[in-house]
């Protein structure tokens, strides 16, 4: 019985050696002119995680068509798509072009239009 929780913690410890390294991008809400009042905690904004060919988009509600747009540091459009995203993780997989010349990445849906930088 002992080695059987040998086994198992080490299958668990193993576990995040597979895993791909992820780096969130810090996103910001551009209009802060609208003040809706205090709130009893901050709203909780989509969290934007980019890897060597995938861009991730965590979001604790469900989003009804959002605009992903990706930009260069020339700001020209090198990645535009409409997409719904639901809750919890949603990924994309970026051609290798876009990889190497992403600078920027803006979400626009309802209102709201957040931008991070890469």
């Amino acid at each position: 019985m002992k080695k059987f929780f040998v086994l198992l913690f080490a299958l668990f410890m193993s576990v995040p050696l597979c895993a791909q390294d992820q780096v969130e991008v810090d996103m910001e809400n551009v209009d802060p002119t609208v003040n809706e009042g205090p709130r009893k905690s901050p709203a909780v904004l989509p969290r934007v995680f980019y890897g060597s060919q995938s861009l991730s988009v965590w979001t604790p509600y469900v989003v009804d068509m959002v605009q992903i747009v990706i930009r260069d540091e020339y700001d020209s459009v090198i990645y535009a798509t409409f997409a719904v995203l639901s809750s919890g993780l949603t990924s994309f997989t970026l051609t290798p072009d876009v990889c190497a010349e992403k600078y920027s990445i803006e979400l626009l849906y309802g209102g709201n239009h957040l931008i991070g930088f890469f």
